[in-house]
């Protein structure tokens, strides 16, 4: 029989082993189905303009002043995503390689941040957290030219884990990657141009992340994530005295985003009411086992001309209990790749077709007991009343999205947001949707997210649904 030092022995050798092995299995981003999800950890989701621990927060702000640049940002983030596609830039100057996307996330830039350490020692930085962005990327030292950001800029030389991939290395060539030449150093250099001229030129290079919620106990460190370190980054025309998120961390169903390199087929949120408290500001999005995906699910369709995209099915809206009469097709993706509607948890307010966003405003007209209109003085939005909440609940119909498999019921918090506030306890309350084009995409936004569990679950291609109270998640 054996003794017990030797049995212990056998254990420590054996814990060892599964240590090195995990940490292994860490070192480098898979592809393979056999290493999927294996991994959970939770980030915080920081609402860029109204909580205190972003960065951009502005306490001299009142709460409808953030609403409108809410508004204002939703607006511009819309405009490039409408009138533009992916295409290659034919720049026979200097890049001739340089892929062109739709828009920059941080120009006017999505409203939900994270934080995050990189490098080793680590250092804390943020990044735009955007479903329709594929690239990780931050500034970096040295600047042949940097926007403003508040936060240092990361210098990579400090950095003991920091390795710039070079034009040798396998990674440099693959199909996934964004367009990459070789410079005179023999090093692996990308470049990104945006429709709204912000742009992000680098070098590529793998490098240690460490995320976690509050980093708190379940941080976990990811080492050799693939991100392009942007020595030459430009916000655009008119944006030099801006303070700017220091970069990206894209999660579409792109090769390089964060969740593939990873090999998570599943993350989620639960983004919680805003203004309620401060901590009612910073919500939590949840990876790999950690994620919580259920309620109803409805299949992501395709878009081959933007595949990377989280497109959905809607079949149609009701007001009360009845249909609109929305003409079918009217969300379909055409055969150039235009309209379609896409679920996008950085944009602020829901954009509809104009067709379904007129039907859909005056059917609430007809049904609703309100009878003292409002007028949104930016002209942002098409249907407003002054009156109580509590007579929003009373006397306005409710609204539900019809996706493939899913009945989406949108509450009346969700439904309405107050701009003004008028005399005792009444305000200006206006329908939180947006008017949009034919041509263009239709969206479904963030603040007709809250408080519902939304579940990506890529292995099976669908979105969930679940209603909840996101301060329970």
């Amino acid at each position: 029989m054996a003794s017990k030092s030797t049995l212990t022995g056998l254990f420590l050798e054996e814990l060892l082993l599964f240590i090195t092995i995990f940490l292994l299995s860490l070192s480098f981003p898979s592809f393979s189905s056999s290493s999927r999800n294996n991994i959970g950890f939770t980030v915080p989701l920081i609402h860029s303009i109204n909580s205190p621990r972003s960065p951009f927060y502005n306490p001299s702000l009142t709460r409808f002043e953030r609403i409108q640049a809410s508004v204002r940002n939703t607006y511009l983030r819309y405009h490039y995503m409408i009138t533009s596609k992916s295409s290659i830039i034919n720049d026979s100057n200097n890049h001739p390689d340089w892929i062109e996307t739709p828009m920059s996330p941080l120009h006017n830039f999505a409203e939900y941040i994270t934080s995050y350490q990189i490098g080793t020692p680590p250092v804390e930085t943020f990044a735009v957290v955007d479903t329709a962005s594929s690239l990780i990327w931050l500034q970096c030292l040295p600047c042949e030219s940097c926007y403003k950001q508040k936060q240092p800029i990361f210098d990579p030389s400090n950095s003991s884990s920091y390795d710039k991939i070079r034009c040798d290395d396998r990674l440099c060539h693959e199909s996934w990657l964004p367009p990459t030449w070789c410079n005179n150093e023999m090093t692996c250099r990308y470049g990104m141009l945006y429709k709204d001229n912000t742009s992000t030129e680098g070098v590529l290079a793998t490098e240690t992340l460490t995320f976690g919620y509050d980093l708190a106990p379940g941080t976990i460190s990811l080492l050799s994530m693939i991100v392009g370190c942007g020595h030459k980054n430009d916000f655009g025309p008119g944006t030099s005295d801006l303070d700017s998120p220091p970069g990206v961390l894209g999660l579409n169903r792109g090769s390089l985003s964060f969740t593939s390199q990873l090999g998570i087929d599943y993350f989620s949120y639960c983004l919680l009411p805003i203004g309620t408290t401060p901590e009612s500001e910073t919500s939590k999005m949840h990876f790999g086992l950690a994620a919580l995906i259920v309620g109803g699910k409805t299949p992501l369709i395709s878009n081959h001309y933007d595949p990377d995209s989280y497109y959905l099915n809607l079949e149609g809206i009701s007001v009360g209990n009845e249909r609109l009469p929305i003409p079918a097709g009217t969300f379909n993706v055409t055969s150039e790749g235009n309209g379609g509607f896409i679920i996008d948890s950085g944009a602020s307010f829901t954009l509809l077709n104009w067709i379904a966003y007129d039907l859909l405003v005056e059917d609430i007209k007809k049904k609703s007991g309100i009878t003292e209109p409002g007028e949104d003085p930016e002209g942002r939005f098409g249907l407003c009343y002054w009156t109580y909440f509590v007579d929003l609940i009373k006397w306005t119909p409710n609204v539900t999205f019809h996706f493939t498999g899913v009945d989406l019921e949108l509450s009346k918090q969700n439904l309405w947001v107050q701009l003004k506030r008028g005399f005792v306890w009444n305000g200006l309350w206006c329908l939180a949707m947006i008017r949009g084009t034919t041509a263009g995409h239709s969206v479904l936004a963030n603040y007709q997210q809250r408080n519902i569990n939304v579940g990506y679950d890529t292995h099976n291609n669908a979105i969930s649904f679940q209603p909840m109270d996101c301060t329970k998640t």
